[in-house]
């Protein structure tokens, strides 16, 4: 058991509290994909529960127990967890959202998110995230904050080699340019709620691997319809 400002960190609990989180849970979605049998214990081979689901349960346990070994003892304190931000802009309109947790590394303070990832992150993914700077922006002035950081959970489990997975933690700066550039992005999409107009930008959409089905629309100035079926609204 660890003491972290005076509260204690315990691994068996952490354990129990997200084995009640994900039995019976109808939101966890699973699939052949999740199986992996060296992560399966004997109880688990002779259970008539689905092999996949247990196995990414277990898989659970894991990142539980590595985050337990890596991170916790980096952490100094703890201000905040999974605390709620609402941020309101000039119109009215409210982002919400859930920061993690605010703690502090190495005499340093940081607003920090958690995530999981089949890749690794770089070295400049703190720096240039939209959300870490729009969660450093909502708290800045009530806590004095170094910088902003991800704690990167990688989804595949090292079978031989230790520790099973290796937690990436990366450190970055909030960027007054990226935050201003986020909240304007925030207005535009707001903005694209209410009007129900959204601009094409073929710089991002026309991009994707898997293309842009009215990328022929947009460059035709809304003549081309190959692919596009037209459907009248209704009436109410």
């Amino acid at each position: 058991m660890d003491i972290k400002n005076e509260v204690s960190v315990n691994l068996d609990k952490a354990k129990e509290a997200f084995n009640s989180a994900f039995e019976d849970n109808p939101l966890i979605k699973y699939s052949k994909a999740d199986l992996d049998e060296s992560l399966l214990t004997e109880e688990d081979l002779q259970s008539d529960k689905n092999k996949s689901w247990l196995s990414l349960k277990r898989k659970g346990h894991v990142l539980i127990e590595e985050y337990h070994s890596q991170v916790i003892p980096k952490l100094e304190k703890v201000l905040l967890v999974q605390h709620e931000i609402n941020l309101k802009n000039a119109t009215g309109d409210v982002f919400t959202g859930i920061i993690d947790f605010v703690g502090q590394i190495g005499g340093k303070l940081y607003v920090i998110d958690n995530k999981s990832s089949t890749k690794k992150y770089t070295p400049e993914s703190a720096n240039e995230s939209a959300q870490l700077s729009t969660y450093h922006e909502s708290i800045k002035n009530e806590y004095k904050l170094d910088g902003v950081a991800y704690i990167v959970l990688p989804k595949t489990v090292r079978k031989k080699k230790l520790p099973r997975i290796e937690i990436q933690i990366i450190f970055g700066e909030a960027n007054e340019e990226l935050t201003d550039k986020t909240f304007k992005e925030y207005d535009e999409v707001l903005t694209g709620i209410k009007t129900g107009k959204f601009p094409c930008t073929p710089e991002k959409c026309c991009k994707e691997f898997w293309g842009c089905a009215y990328e022929g629309f947009c460059k035709s100035g809304g003549t081309d319809m190959t692919g596009l079926e037209f459907k009248k609204e209704r009436t109410k």
